[in-house]
């Protein structure tokens, strides 16, 4: 049995070769286009963002531009941001004394709790077991000076509003 080499199989691997290359390149260039294409959406998002700020809350809170923002006049210590177009998702922020935390905690069905850090200021986030409860899925608590920061809600930028709160000195 003799075999018979190809007088052209060099060539044949460096098409192959080229080919695959080609593929790699391309499949490369369209995800660092999506990759750019993301950045630039998160970057737009975040200029366009709105901001409050309260000098009796102590915060300034970065929210998305299409959202709205509620203030109790019978509770001047709290503020509520809500998607106008989903309702479900909401956010509220509320200064408390630190001494009810124990109370609010003894509320809680808590599923799991870990450490995040606002603006420089440590604190606990705490995920809820109640599924039915989404206002109490994830609840910040965070002590600052005589301050207890409680921020609670259900949203898909959840943690994105919360990185944005900055403390105001008052």
């Amino acid at each position: 049995m003799l075999r018979v080499i190809h007088p052209n199989r060099w060539f044949l691997w460096a098409i192959t070769f080229s080919v695959a290359v080609g593929l790699l390149l391309i499949l490369s260039i369209q995800k660092l286009a999506e990759e750019y294409e993301e950045q630039a959406i998160n970057a737009y998002e975040s200029i366009v963002w709105k901001t409050f700020a309260s000098k009796t809350l102590g915060i300034s809170v970065r929210y998305p531009p299409f959202w709205q923002i509620e203030i109790d006049p019978l509770d001047v210590h709290a503020v509520y941001f809500e998607n106008s177009r989903d309702y479900n998702e909401n956010i509220s922020v509320s200064v408390r004394e630190p001494r009810l935390e124990p109370v609010i905690r003894s509320a809680l069905r808590i599923s799991s709790e870990k450490s995040v850090t606002i603006d420089g200021q440590s604190g606990r986030w705490i995920v809820g077991r109640d599924a039915s409860d989404p206002a109490t899925g994830n609840v910040v608590l965070i002590r600052r000076g005589e301050n207890l920061y409680i921020i609670t809600g259900s949203a898909k930028t959840f943690e994105r509003i919360i990185k944005g709160i900055k403390f105001i000195n008052i």
